[in-house]
């Protein structure tokens, strides 16, 4: 059985170790935001910026080539 965070991480390519290093950090971030968000944070604090842009909106960002 598979736990969320390896079902997260899976829906990255990996080949080298600086994809595996950047998809966990992505996964990582991913779960620490939905932690604000049940947390109530968002009621109080807004997320904005190129990361907010990249996974609320899937935009990519200009620091990262596609």
């Amino acid at each position: 059985m598979s736990s969320i965070f390896d079902q997260m991480l899976s829906r990255y390519e990996i080949r080298t170790n600086d994809d595996k290093h950047n998809a966990l950090h992505e996964v990582m971030q991913q779960i620490t935001l939905a932690g604000l968000y049940r947390a109530g944070f968002f009621d109080k604090a807004a997320f904005y910026g190129g990361t907010c842009l990249r996974i609320f909106h899937n935009l990519a960002r200009f620091s990262y080539p596609k």
